[in-house]
């Protein structure tokens, strides 16, 4: 279990409580609430879909985002909260995941890519909690034995949803772009349609994606401030796709900012990895076609309390 973080928080609090503060709740635990606590703001994105298998081209979808906004505690008891790898994030005042707003909120994860096909975002359909945002679709990659992987989908945030990874179009493309993260700015990672590599999406606050790789350059991987895609892996040479970024949000840390997809793998070669995210939620990169070559990393989500 990884350890919670304690930070100040000097925005707005949630309501009516003799003490404010802000925990990011990496992994699966329990936490307890503070003295003169009676009130939570509950937020989590769910993790990103994609687990480093060999030749899935597809690329993950980006993890949902849900917040709840009040949520009545005692203090002195348990808050329970889970954000594993490929699966729902959560947070709960009983140790299941919460049916309603009441007691807790619940981030849907995304999918892992097919074959070839992306797999969906997290749903916010499917999600519980006063607002939620669906992440990224992983891009496509094409379907011939020759071709790219698709991009990472972006994972959603609390400005809004995650974009889509870009496909890998056709038997001589290079990998395509990561999905950037977190609405705002962000945008859908490119579609590859040479034997280069795609561009990843711009990150919520505008900065421009990593570019794809050519045969003489490697992909460029997203910043770790604006939470843009990954570059997508060239036909040939720089095969791998880059690891997409994430965006930093007042009082989560450095570490755990919404995440962009990863670029997909490039079409010929071995290895041919798609890249990973570097944010909670961010989908991994469908892997290259050649044999021996294995998809990107979807990271897990997260749970934040802010009382």
């Amino acid at each position: 279990m990884s350890a919670p973080q304690q930070m100040l928080f000097a925005e707005a609090a949630a309501p009516g409580n003799a003490s404010h503060g802000i925990v990011v709740l990496p992994g699966i635990g329990n936490w307890t609430v503070p003295a003169g606590v009676t009130t939570l703001q509950v937020e989590a994105i769910g993790g990103g879909g994609n687990t480093g298998v060999i030749s899935i081209r597809g690329g993950g979808g980006g993890g949902a985002y849900a917040k709840t906004n009040a949520i009545r505690v005692t203090p002195g008891s348990s808050f329970y909260y889970s954000s594993a790898a490929q699966n729902d994030s959560w947070g709960n005042t009983s140790n299941v995941a919460p049916s309603s707003t009441v007691t807790g909120v619940l981030a849907k994860t995304g999918l892992n890519g097919g074959a070839y096909l992306g797999g969906s975002g997290g749903s916010s359909g499917s999600c519980i909690g006063d607002v939620a945002y669906s992440g990224g679709k992983g891009g496509d990659g094409n379907s011939l034995d020759t071709s790219g992987g698709g991009g990472g989908g972006g994972s959603a945030g609390p400005t809004g949803i995650g974009q889509k990874g870009g496909n890998s179009n056709n038997s001589t493309s290079g990998g395509g772009g990561g999905g950037g993260a977190n609405a705002g700015l962000s945008t859908a990672g490119a579609d590859a349609s040479t034997t280069n590599g795609a561009a990843g999406g711009t990150g919520g606050q505008g900065t421009i994606g990593g570019s794809g790789a050519t045969s003489s350059v490697a992909a460029r991987a997203g910043s770790n401030t604006d939470g843009n895609g990954g570059g997508g892996g060239a036909m040939s040479n720089n095969l791998y796709g880059a690891n997409g970024g994430r965006e930093t949000i007042t009082g989560w840390g450095n570490t755990y900012g919404p995440g962009a997809g990863g670029g997909g793998g490039g079409g010929t070669g071995t290895p041919a990895g798609g890249g990973a995210s570097t944010g909670v939620g961010g989908g991994g990169g469908g892997a290259g076609a050649s044999g021996g070559s294995a998809n990107g990393i979807g990271t897990p989500g997260i749970v934040v309390i802010t009382y």
